[in-house]
This record gives structure tokens, sequence and C-alpha cells, in this order.
């Protein structure tokens, strides 16, 4: 429906300025009509000139649909022609590359943003995540270190990067690593989540040290986190495997940040039958009448 919509406005001629191509990019990603993003900023470049909002949303749709390489082209076209490049366009591409795995492509973008001054805490996490997803622990483990030392504003070792880089080292099989990042964060005052705590709690039984997943799962219990780390993780996924992520947040902080949320996810999860649309709308109403 909506790259009809686009097609329309293409066909009677309603694209005369930028913002009209803005507007119409932001339906392609919406709903995920990464080729006609790629028309419609060629059409832009042809027509009115581009511009960072345009630009920035056509990196936003390629990067929905997976489509890192465009993303990337789309970036530097805009330092080729002297549009502005501001710290959405690095978020924006950095996230393509992450979303798609390609980690090396997205510590490049986190490396191009440092060196125009357009970087910030945001920036830094989705570098991180991009490794972690990917399973280059090591490379997440790095940037945590260098975190503190880094030039990009808002960088630091908190409780968002350690959680990233407990996950990466899960991902990795590096369950040693989960125990000394978890001493370094009591070290340092900085009290790990359910999500960490559960990644590290499942990394140890994984590598076979029953003895240490057991005593961060009893952390995990005492602190009233959750029961287990296959719960606390089950309910997280969601957020990793949503494609409206844009950005990393520490998973365990949903709850608090959208409490209904989160209720209606496990209601509906726990009744409604996997792709079967009409059982997931009984299961949001039976909800709404609870």
């Amino acid at each position: 429906e909506r790259a009809g919509t686009v097609a329309t406005l293409v066909a009677e001629g309603h694209l005369e300025q930028a913002e009209g191509y803005t507007l119409a990019l932001r339906m392609c990603e919406s709903g995920e009509q990464w080729e006609w993003a790629v028309r419609l900023l060629e059409m832009c470049r042809q027509g009115p000139g581009l511009e960072v909002e345009t630009c920035n949303t056509g990196i936003a749709a390629c990067a929905k649909a997976l489509q890192w390489q465009h993303s990337l082209e789309v970036l530097d076209e805009m330092s080729r022609v002297r549009v502005p490049v501001d710290v959405a366009s690095y978020h924006g591409a950095a996230s393509a590359c992450s979303r798609s795995g390609q980690w090396e492509a997205a510590i490049a973008v986190l490396e191009s943003a440092q060196g125009a001054a357009a970087a910030d805490g945001e920036t830094y996490a989705i570098g991180m995540m991009a490794c972690a997803s990917a399973e280059a622990w090591a490379a997440a483990v790095s940037l945590l270190a260098a975190a503190d030392k880094s030039p990009t504003p808002g960088a630091a070792r908190d409780e968002l990067t350690y959680g990233i880089a407990v996950f990466g080292c899960e991902r990795g099989g590096a369950w040693p690593w989960c125990l000394h990042l978890l001493e370094e964060m009591r070290s340092g005052a900085t009290e790990p989540d359910a999500v960490t705590l559960a990644c590290a709690s499942k990394a140890c039984a994984t590598g076979g040290n029953a003895a240490a997943a057991k005593a961060v799962l009893a952390e995990l219990r005492s602190r009233r986190l959750g029961d287990s780390a296959a719960s606390v993780l089950e309910e997280a996924s969601w957020v990793t495997d949503g494609p409206e992520m844009q950005r990393p947040v520490p998973l365990s902080a949903l709850a608090a940040m959208a409490p209904k949320e989160v209720n209606v996810y496990k209601y509906v999860a726990k009744r409604a039958t996997p792709g079967d649309i009409d059982s997931v709308l009984e299961a949001i109403e039976d909800f709404a009448r609870t």
C-alpha cells in the first residue's frame, strides 16, 4: 500500500522539493521498500538536490531492509557532494551495518564519525553491539576498555556498554571474560542488570562451568530479577529481534520504560499462535478486557 502511494506521488508529479522526497522516503522506510528508496534518492539527486534529512531517511530505509551497502553509499555521497553529515547520518549507517552482521563496517563508520566529531555515546554503543552480535567478542571488549578514554562524547563503561560486552562474550563462548567483566562491574560500582547476569550464567553453563553458572543465577534470583537465565533472555529476545529496534538499550530496563507494552507482549506470547494474526489480535483484545 505504501509503495503504491509512493508510486502515485511520483506519477502525479508531486515531488518537486526535497521535503516531498523525504516524506516519500519515510513511507519506503515503514514499508521496507528499499528499491523505491534508492530510486527516489536518484530522482531527488537529479531534481531539487539532496538534503541532509532526505539522505538520512534514505539511509534508514536501506538499513531497515538490511541493505547496508546502499546505506554506506548514501553516506559516502553526502560527503562527496557536500551535504552535511550529522550524528543521525552515522547512527543510521552504523545501524545498517550492525543489523546486517557487518561489524567491521560498523566500526569503520564509528571511526569516520569520530574523525568528523559527529559521534556520540549511541554511535559507540551501536558499534559495540555490531561486534557483540557478530560474535566478535574481543572487539567488543576492546571497545569497552577504550570507552573512558574515547574522544566520543557520552562513551563510557556503564551498564549499557558492559552489558553489550558480556552479551558478546556469551555469543562468542568466552565465559571466563563474562565473569571477569561482572567482577569489573562490581568493583566499579556498576550493577549488572538481569540480562547481563543471564548472559553470563548461560555462557558459564554452556562452557561447562556449572558452579559459576549457579553462582551467577543465585545473584539473579536474590535480587529478584528473574527465576532463570532462559526466562530472562526469552523476554529480552523480542527487543533484539524486533525490526523497529533503532538503538541498543539495557534490555531489562524495558519493564520500567514501558511496563504496559512488556505485559502485553508476555500475555500475547503465551496465548497467540505464532504467525496467526487473528489469534494475536484476539489475545490483544482479551488483554484489553482484563
